[in-house]
């Protein structure tokens, strides 16, 4: 969307492992414990899963199967939180958010994972990749911005890019380390334990440094971004595997926000979206469908800063970002319900 930079939001935040975190590592597996340990009883004394790493799949092979101190082999593995995963369970949790605010036939945030096309609530990948068939066939520019649902908006589909964009998570220090969680298997039929216990390796109080970006965002996106962050803040936006064991809680700590601004002339003291930008004139934004904001806030922090001759950026601690969003409202009602994405019709040249 847009083939003009205009302005950008940039948060760095640091994610806190308040309780065992746990995003299992793909390349250890009970198929490769059975590969490389063929011994029972000693498998069972291997970890069942261990948190990702950057590790090669040797390094991983050779801590795992370390006798004598096998969790602090492990714990010297180089860990990171995949952007992927952070990305998933903070769209899960804003989807989750936004449908409460509708009855449930007239939703307006579809479901990614529901790909009946004809389904009032199938994602948008789905409705909207049949969708832009037919206009492809009349040779007309499909719409897809406008159409996609407010979370498909940010964090995108298969018929447009996201505005949203997430780094992994590096590691900080090294504070933390590995803990060991046993876990039982249960026979729902008789409530009998079933084989030897699994042992789960968790990383407990490690801290993550992650870079937020939205590139020409609208303001109501930066009104989800800082509800998000303070939700993150209030550790209620669990991450990884097994959240109903007590896995998963973490904490976001935000260090710094950037604001940047994209032209010649330095901008004023109010933050402005693409809806609200003077480049975009009136026959842009409808082609995109933006939603301008009925007040504009006031930024506070630091003045702006010319980093080059075009771009301009201004920095802002936490309790300015936080006046800023609050200043917000969230354009609900503007928004088109998901039965409408299929009314669009082309115009045949």
């Amino acid at each position: 969307m847009l083939m003009q930079a205009i302005c950008e939001f940039h948060a760095k935040i640091e994610l806190r492992c308040v309780s065992p975190l746990l995003i299992k590592e793909g390349r250890f597996t009970q198929q490769q414990r059975e590969n490389w340990v063929y011994d029972k009883a000693d498998r069972e004394i291997m970890p069942s899963a261990i948190p990702i790493s950057l590790n090669t799949e040797d390094e991983i092979k050779a801590a795992v199967m370390r006798r004598n101190d096998t969790r602090g082999a492990v714990n010297a593995l180089r860990f990171y939180i995949p952007g992927s995963s952070m990305r998933g369970a903070w769209r899960s949790h804003l989807e989750r958010t936004l449908r409460g605010f509708d009855l449930p036939n007239s939703p307006r945030v579809c479901d990614p994972l529901d790909d009946h096309e004809n389904e009032v609530t199938s994602g948008c990948s789905t409705t909207l990749d049949a969708k832009r068939k037919e206009f492809l066939k009349a040779k007309q520019k499909f719409p897809a911005y406008e159409l996609s649902c407010p979370v498909c908006k940010l964090f995108g589909n298969l018929t447009q890019a996201g505005r949203l964009s997430i780094s992994d998570g590096v590691r900080i220090g090294t504070e933390g380390g590995i803990v060991e969680r046993e876990h039982v298997r249960i026979n729902r039929r008789n409530g009998q334990v079933i084989g030897a216990p699994l042992r789960f390796y968790g990383l407990q109080g490690a801290r993550f440094q992650v870079d937020i970006r939205i590139r020409n965002f609208e303001l109501w996106q930066i009104l989800l971004m800082g509800t998000l962050l303070a939700e993150l803040g209030s550790k209620l936006v669990p991450l990884g595997s097994g959240k109903n064991k007590g896995y998963g809680q973490v904490e976001a700590v935000v260090n710094s926000i950037e604001l940047t601004s994209f032209g010649l002339a330095k901008p004023d003291d109010k933050l402005r979206g693409i809806a609200e930008h003077e480049a975009m004139g009136t026959t842009l934004q409808r082609q995109y469908g933006l939603q301008a904001a009925d007040t504009v806030p006031t930024l506070g922090g630091t003045d702006w800063n010319q980093l080059t001759p075009w771009r301009w950026q201004r920095s802002l601690d936490r309790a300015a970002f936080d006046s800023t969003w609050k200043q917000l409202k969230l354009p609900w009602g503007a928004f088109g319900l998901l039965s409408q994405r299929t009314e669009r019709k082309p115009v045949c040249l």
